[in-house]
């Protein structure tokens, strides 16, 4: 799953979120949120729909983000078959 990290950091102010606080209730390290933020790595889908539901995400905007992941990655396979 590739969320872009300006996406992540806003999502993480949303939630009122320090980079601190949030690595240690998603229980990873500090460094590993500022690699998601940075775009240096990117959560899997379950660290994100973690870190949607700390932060306050509504539902409805969760599954919208979900689904235009899938519709994504799907399109992105199709070129590459070509």
């Amino acid at each position: 799953m590739y969320i872009f990290g300006k996406d992540l950091e806003a999502l993480r102010l949303y939630g009122g979120f320090t980079k601190k606080k949030l690595s240690e209730e998603l229980n990873v390290c500090t460094k590993t949120i500022k690699n998601y933020e940075s775009d240096r790595s990117s959560p899997t889908v379950n660290e994100f729909i973690k870190m949607a539901k700390l932060c306050g995400l509504p539902e409805s905007a969760l599954s919208k983000c979900l689904s235009a992941q899938d519709t994504l990655e799907n399109q992105l396979r199709n070129l590459s078959k070509n």
